[in-house]
């Protein structure tokens, strides 16, 4: 993840609906800074019928002075493999508190309709958020993702 903007966008959410973190998403990023982070798909558990793959979403917004406060939508899809689905990746942008007033099931409804890349700019704050996953087989994948403010 890339912040491109000056500000320091602060983690404030983060949501696993498939699989769970192993290396924690960067509590910040920087002006102009990159973050990362690792998340590890739940596995099929032999015969049971299990939904696996990692699916998950991270939120980062500002915490300074300045206005407007921004928010920083992320959330991926990899399936475990090609056959159960195809990778998935959603950005959105907003006000501070947007997506707890969205709920995660709306951010999953639109994860579930998004491709592998996605971009979004939000016309009241000028916040912009582009991403992209590609697959590298069964069990890997790369998401990347800039989160930036257009003035003007």
């Amino acid at each position: 993840m890339t912040n491109a903007q000056s500000r320091v966008i602060w983690l404030s959410k983060t949501h696993d609906w498939k699989g769970h973190f192993t290396a924690n998403p960067s509590e910040t990023i920087g002006g102009e800074a990159d973050g990362t982070f690792v998340h590890e798909g739940a596995t099929s558990q032999g015969q049971l019928p299990v939904v696996v793959g990692s699916k998950g979403a991270v939120v980062y917004t500002t915490i300074d002075r300045m206005f407007p406060g921004l928010e920083y939508l992320l959330a991926w899809y990899k399936p475990e493999n090609p056959s159960i689905g195809i990778t998935r990746v959603y950005v959105e942008t907003g006000l501070p508190g947007k997506f707890v007033k969205m709920g995660w099931n709306v951010i999953e409804e639109n994860l579930d309709k998004s491709g592998n890349t996605s971009s979004y700019k939000d016309d009241e704050t000028g916040a912009t958020a582009a991403a992209e996953i590609k697959d590298f087989g069964d069990k890997a994948a790369l998401v990347g993702a800039t989160f930036d403010r257009i003035i003007g």
